[in-house]
């Protein structure tokens, strides 16, 4: 019997159940699926919704026609040669030292005791820009915000110890799922010390760094607890006490990614590494060690020194869309890319030299759940980065601030005192590929890339394909940049301002 008796509504119904992926190729088997689809305003939506890097938000009833014109508007928006931006705002810095971009909302604290919140605008979205503020009656050293959460998890300065404060976002009051609204945690004195705090669902982790007077390294402590049972999950111990740690970053619900320094084996030179954990493999409270491997990147140069690691990917895979807000569409939280950026100088300190590794989520996760090489301590770069990485050049020194270079699939970058995006949704890429050139095409790098890094001994080739788009934003040298859901954010912290470039 031929599938043309059958009803289009009805093909339209069994080709919905299809994952994106296998839709897209079943356009290709002939011309009867090709037309159905095209035809289909729901299945388009679906296959333009992953092209976009987006998902649909269920809780927004807007039908589907009108929200798949608003995703046109949004992938064109975004795609536009070069990229242009519907609003620019210019906020100041406050008073207070701290700050934080999550999920479109930016947030400063103003003195150390209030916390200032702003919605970002977005046309396309219908996001309107909303500020309100929050008072705590504790210091705050720092904090980490998930809109999706309604949550404020926030380190408190008591008398020169951390406490962490787990409040709502939206009126700093205890939160309601958290069974301790305050928990103790073994974090350092305040003073001199740093903090990382990432939020993904149930899971808080919090990475401290403090350099002590008269000490030749940083002390670091990392942990990983169940927020809302007050229950730890994972520790430094797991790592290795004697690792010196920089950044990490969730990838999943199970997994996570922690930059550090390391000792090659059986060289034992020291290298850049990051140690992808699955937290969810310790079947019992009291087993240490948790299924891991180790990915190492390229040896340095002789005498060149690693000063700092920078791992980012946002936003958190647990991330949803605020139902105070509401929008048609989010991004796509099972599609990231994630950024590592590497930081050295040589041994006169007279030079520098930063790289910035991009890698998709997916990827780092494939090489856990594969055993990939951990009988011999890791996979060495030769195994893993030169056909799964992209390398690009990153500003020279890391920023005074932390900044969040890479949102989805998205990275900022610079060239030639313009803000420029790279964007690595790899189906994109191979459909712009497939397609004939025009302004939304961007620049399609598909080929290897092959360099000589200051920092690295010996050539560098990676090839993970991405599409770039130059941009009419300005930056100076000693500027940072961020990219979010709806804007592009440039932090001038020279001049104390943050200038906002929204869609």
């Amino acid at each position: 019997m031929s599938l043309r008796v059958l009803p289009a509504e009805l093909i339209c119904s069994i080709l919905d159940e299809l994952p994106v992926r296998e839709l897209v190729g079943v356009m290709q088997v002939c011309r009867l699926f090709r037309d159905t689809i095209k035809s289909s305003t729901g299945l388009m939506y679906k296959i333009e919704l992953m092209l976009a890097t987006m998902e649909d938000v269920s809780l927004n009833i807007t039908n589907k026609a009108a929200k798949r014109e608003l995703l046109q508007r949004y992938r064109k928006a975004w795609s536009a040669s070069p990229w242009k931006a519907s609003s620019r705002k210019v906020v100041r810095l406050m008073d207070g030292p701290l700050w934080e971009l999550c999920g479109g909302i930016f947030v400063q604290s103003t003195g150390r005791r209030e916390l200032t919140f702003t919605q970002l605008p977005s046309q396309i979205r219908g996001m309107t820009e909303r500020e309100w503020k929050v008072k705590v009656p504790f210091d705050i050293a720092d904090f980490c915000i998930d809109p999706s959460l309604n949550l404020i998890a926030a380190i408190e300065d008591k008398n020169g110890h951390g406490r962490l404060h787990l409040l709502t976002m939206f009126s700093g009051e205890k939160h309601i799922c958290a069974e301790k609204s305050v928990v103790k945690l073994p974090l350092p004195p305040v003073g001199n010390t740093s903090y990382n705090i990432r939020i993904s669902g149930e899971l808080v982790a919090i990475l401290t760094r403090t350099w002590s007077f008269g000490s030749t390294q940083w002390v670091t402590k990392f942990v990983v607890f169940h927020w809302t049972l007050a229950k730890q999950k994972l520790s430094k111990t797991e790592l290795g006490d004697d690792l010196n740690l920089f950044s990490f970053a969730f990838l999943d619900g199970r997994h996570i990614a922690v930059a550090h320094g390391d000792r090659t084996i059986p060289q034992g030179e020291l290298v850049a590494a990051l140690t992808i954990i699955d937290i969810s493999s310790r079947i019992r409270e009291d087993q240490r060690v948790a299924r891991k491997v180790t990915l190492y990147f390229p040896s340095f140069k002789s005498g060149w020194s690693l000063e700092n690691i920078e791992v980012a990917c946002d936003p958190a895979p647990c991330y949803s869309a605020s139902p105070m807000f509401n929008p048609p569409f989010q991004v796509a939280r099972l599609e990231r890319i994630v950024s590592v950026k590497l930081f050295s100088v040589d041994p006169q300190w007279e030079s520098e030299d930063a790289q910035q590794v991009l890698v998709p989520a997916h990827t780092l996760i494939s090489l856990v759940r594969s055993g990939e090489s951990t009988s011999n301590g890791g996979v060495p770069w030769h195994e893993w980065g030169p056909r799964k990485t992209r390398m690009l050049r990153a500003a020279a020194l890391p920023n005074l601030a932390w900044c969040y270079p890479v949102y989805g699939t998205k990275c900022v970058g610079r060239e030639q005192g313009k803000v420029v995006i790279y964007d690595f949704n790899q189906l994109a890429v191979r459909f712009a590929a497939g397609s004939p050139p025009d302004s939304q095409s961007g620049e399609i790098i598909l080929h290897s890339d092959t360099e000589e890094p200051e920092m690295f001994a010996g050539t560098i080739t990676t090839s993970l394909p991405y599409r770039k788009f130059t941009s009419e934003v300005p930056i100076k040298r000693d500027d940072s940049v961020m990219i979010n859901e709806d804007s592009i954010v440039v932090v001038k912290e020279t001049n104390d301002t943050f200038i906002v470039y929204s869609l």
